[in-house]
């Protein structure tokens, strides 16, 4: 995904390496950079499953829709932790799956390899 926004040109907007300018003094880099920021979320949301999916349209205000920034940031406090806490959650979720059928064993043992991979 970083690489995507990258070549996007957002990625620095996304991680708050470049700010909002002031709209009154410069109008030209404002409106670029809320151009980027909305490309940036949209390109966010093509990739996200419907489970993440779901999560963002509950917890991220109506008012930050199309905010790239703000959408990157709930996902990486949701996903990218790096503590104790979201590596245990993480992988009891991934132990405690029960295997019924295949088609169903294998996307909840993917989804909880990712969790892990990525707290």
């Amino acid at each position: 995904m970083k690489a995507k926004l990258h070549k996007a040109k957002s990625l620095t907007i996304v991680t708050g390496e470049h700010t909002c300018p002031d709209p009154k003094e410069d109008k030209e880099n404002d409106r670029l950079y809320v151009e980027l920021n909305e490309d940036a979320y949209a390109e966010i949301v093509q990739h996200l499953n419907q489970e993440i999916l779901a999560y963002v349209s509950t917890t991220l205000p109506e008012t930050e829709k199309f905010n790239g920034y703000k959408l990157w940031q709930l996902l990486k406090q949701k996903y990218a932790g790096s503590d104790l806490t979201s590596r245990t959650t993480a992988l009891n979720k991934f132990l405690a799956i029960e295997y019924e059928s295949f088609s169903t064993f294998l996307p909840l043992i993917q989804s909880a390899n990712q969790k892990i991979v990525l707290s």
